[in-house]
Order: structure tokens, then sequence, then C-alpha cells
């Protein structure tokens, strides 16, 4: 697919958009506010990583995930800062850095994704 860079292999997250175990779902953006500077392939890298994060596997807290377009030549990184169970099912709180359009350069924002019933992750308010 798209050149992904992997500093630190992990695993434990959800994806960014309501995603299966093995695949996607429409590419949708989670992350509010007009200051990010995504393109569609970028969110496509991202969900890519993410998926990685979740596909069964344990990652232990604090393990973090560097993403790199490729095409667009931005970069990111998504962090698990904790991870649960609600009824009984997995759930992840992950912390996404990523590029805006701004002095700052980045932005944090944390989701929470745990799996539902039917088998696919969704966010969750924690």
């Amino acid at each position: 697919m798209r050149q992904v860079s992997y500093h630190c292999f992990a695993v434990a997250f959800c994806a960014i958009f309501s995603l299966s175990a093995g695949s996607a779902s429409a590419q949708i953006n989670p992350f509010p506010g007009n200051e990010l500077a995504l393109s569609d392939s970028d969110l496509a890298v991202i969900e890519e990583v993410a998926s990685g994060l979740i596909a069964g596997k344990v990652v232990p807290d604090g393990t973090t995930i560097e993403w790199y377009n490729g095409e667009t030549h931005r970069r990111g990184s998504i962090r698990v800062l904790e991870s649960s169970q609600l009824d009984g099912r997995p759930c992840h709180k992950l912390r996404y850095t990523l590029p805006v359009r701004s002095p700052q350069g980045s932005r944090a924002y944390d989701l929470t994704w745990c799996k539902a019933p039917d088998g696919d992750w969704k966010i969750v308010s924690k």
C-alpha cells in the first residue's frame, strides 16, 4: 500500500474510522478542526498504521508508532495511552499527534476505541 515508517512496532489501536479487524470502512475524519493539514492519502496511511494496532494483539501502554506518508511527506505518531475493557471487550485510548497549519506544527487528539459486539472497532466516549 503506502510507504509507512514503523519506528517502534506495537499493536493495540483501533483504526481511525470504524474498522473491523481486517478492513476499513469509508474514510471519515474523526479529528475536529480545520487547521489539520491532512489529505485523504494521509488519513489512509494513519488508518493503515492504526489498524495494525488493533488486530487483536496486546500492546503495552506507552507504545508509540510513527507514520509517514511518502506521497505528501507528512508525518505524525500514534501512542497507546491506556488499555482497558468495557463490558468485557478490549478498548484502547490512543493519542494521535497530527500535522496542523499553525506555528506549533502539530496537535494531539485523544480517541478511545472499543471493540463492539459485532467485531468492529468504534470510537466511544469514556
